[in-house]
């Protein structure tokens, strides 16, 4: 009874101090809470400190911090994919990456010795884990020398842990996709020079892009690496100038099966504007020039088909005759 007892107090107490926080939550408020005598909290906890340990203690990690664990001990898909993957649902819900109560106890671990150990415990894990993950961004090719791996977990640690922490407080915020193209420049950074590229899964999907990008052949270059970072293999490629300054890249790509249009799009916005992506067809294999030549000799024969092929030549998922 006495272990059911402490389990009940240890879960208001989780719920009290995460609606409001350490500053208001002590022994009373928890035994005023349960109605009970504030000795029987005390048997839990005999400080605000020791039940703010107590409850970090039995914390699990929050979904992201979570997958990205996952990640490191048995990788599902490219490292690339899982950190713009959580660095999206970050933007959108800091807690999903730190749970508030691990914030605040952040702040007073300098000032107590076991709630320090406590959540160094927990720090050590997910810095470890983000270790690994550099080590599979690095894994198996040339590797930028002046990148130093600790600093690139920390950072990464850090970034997530400051999101979460301002975001209680800032009214500037940005987009999701302004963030994960900022991710995904960094990450392209921190990368293998020369990443593997091994050949399409058994579950790929088909995938169309158009892009503009500079027209400087480096611009064309870092396009291809941020998509080989995402385990995307290229089909075809074909560019038209746009003025003097600009290119249009029409692109045909095969990724794996669990990588999403939206991780698609975040990590070519990165290295390129105007961006979109739609699901690829069977013929997408043809080239630009092909697809235009049969598309117009199709229309000879069947002039009404002349709405749906406008829609396929802008890469409309949809479209209406008005």
């Amino acid at each position: 009874m006495k272990g059911a007892r402490r389990d009940v107090i240890l879960a208001t107490a989780a719920e009290l101090l995460a609606a409001d926080g350490i500053a208001r939550v002590g022994r009373r408020e928890i035994a005023d809470a349960l109605n009970v005598p504030v000795r029987a909290v005390n048997d839990v906890g005999r400080s605000r400190s020791d039940l703010l340990r107590s409850v970090v203690e039995t914390l699990p990690f929050p979904p992201v911090s979570e997958a990205l664990q996952q990640q490191a001990q048995q990788p599902s898909v490219p490292a690339m994919q899982a950190l713009l993957t959580a660095a999206r649902e970050v933007l959108g819900s800091p807690a999903a990456a730190w749970d508030t109560r691990e914030i605040q106890a952040l702040a007073l671990a300098r000032y107590d010795t076991a709630l320090g150990e406590t959540v160094q415990h927990r720090l050590d894990q997910r810095l470890n884990a983000l270790r690994e993950l550099v080590r599979q961004l690095r894994t198996s090719g040339a590797v930028d020398a002046t990148v130093d791996d600790e600093a690139a977990a920390l950072h990464m640690l850090a970034v997530g842990l400051g999101l979460s922490m301002v975001a209680g407080a800032s009214t500037r915020w940005t987009t999701a996709s302004a963030w994960t193209a900022l991710s995904a420049r960094l990450l392209e950074a921190l990368a293998a020079i020369d990443p593997p590229q091994g050949p399409p899964a058994d579950d790929a999907r088909s995938w169309r892009a158009r892009v503009t990008i500079t027209n400087s052949p480096s611009a064309l270059a870092r396009l291809l690496r941020v998509l080989s970072l995402l385990q995307v293999n290229v089909v075809s490629v074909f560019s038209v100038r746009l003025g003097v300054d600009a290119q249009l890249v029409d692109l045909i790509l095969q990724g794996p099966g669990d990588l999403g249009r939206a991780t698609i799009v975040h990590g070519l916005d990165s290295v390129a504007s105007n961006v979109i992506v739609a699901r690829g067809a069977e013929h997408d294999a043809e080239d630009i020039a092909t697809r235009v030549l049969n598309m117009s000799a199709d229309l000879v024969g069947r002039p009404d088909a002349a709405p749906q092929a406008a829609a396929d030549r802008v890469l409309a998922d949809c479209w209406e005759v008005v």
